[in-house]
């Protein structure tokens, strides 16, 4: 083996806490769609309080259920995360293609985000 294979960073299998927190989302977005928004500045009534711009985006669900303090910094293992799998899942523009939208900042659908879940989960946080 080459010391470029093994110098890769081995990918980290999705934490247990993670995809019970991502379930409870999904639920949250399919019963109650109107308490979802993934982009900035979309506070919908009923959601999740944050200081952030989306206190209802999946990051908001998972911190909320998590009982994990809000407010601007974040700590990935809170919610069982790495900081790679964070970026992935939190940042509507690191999703794969299908699920991303075409990028004028009109809104994810729920429909859309729960699906993007069921990819994340899928692939233990590598899509």
């Amino acid at each position: 083996m080459s010391a470029k294979k093994l110098n890769k960073k081995k990918h980290v299998l999705l934490s247990l806490q993670a995809i019970r927190l991502l379930r409870k989302v999904q639920r949250v977005l399919r019963d109650h769609p109107k308490l979802y928004a993934q982009e900035i500045d979309s506070k919908p009534e009923g959601g999740p309080k944050d200081e952030c711009g989306s206190p209802s985006c999946i990051c908001g669900w998972m911190r909320y259920f998590a009982k994990s303090a809000f407010g601007w910094t974040y700590h990935p293992e809170q919610v069982g995360l790495t900081s790679e799998q964070f970026m992935r899942l939190f940042y509507r523009g690191n999703w794969p293609r299908p699920y991303r939208g075409n990028g004028n900042n009109e809104g994810t659908p729920p429909g859309v985000a729960i699906a993007r879940i069921d990819r994340f989960i899928e692939t233990d946080g590598v899509e």
